[in-house]
């Protein structure tokens, strides 16, 4: 007959490795990605957006915290080409990323591709 001791030794054994299985497992789990990213998609700005448009677009997603645009500063590895077209593709698309690929994050002057 088992005492009262061995079965909540046991009990707490089988506890903490019920709680090490589920850590495992749950640090190799895929995540899923959203449906409207069903495809690459990539922010980036209208054909037709203009100088003002680009420059807006660039100081947004740049003033955000959430997006480091030091790599389209001067001795950045995207600042070239240096044009604003160019820029603010990559601060348009680094706002999507950053925003979490939300789906309004690419919107108004810019679209998906």
């Amino acid at each position: 007959m088992a005492t009262a001791s061995t079965i909540s030794t046991v009990f707490l054994v089988s506890i903490l490795l019920l709680n090490l299985l589920t850590v495992t497992t749950s640090d190799h789990a895929v995540p899923q990605q959203p449906a409207h990213l069903s495809e690459n998609k990539f922010c980036v700005p209208k054909p037709d957006a203009n100088d003002q448009a680009l420059q807006a677009n660039i100081d947004y997603a740049c003033g955000s915290r959430d997006v480091d645009c030091k790599r389209i500063q001067p001795g950045g590895d995207c600042f070239e080409p240096n044009n604003l077209k160019a820029h603010a593709t990559f601060a348009m698309n680094a706002y999507y990323v950053a925003s979490g690929l939300a789906e309004g994050s690419c919107s108004g002057n810019c679209v998906y591709t």
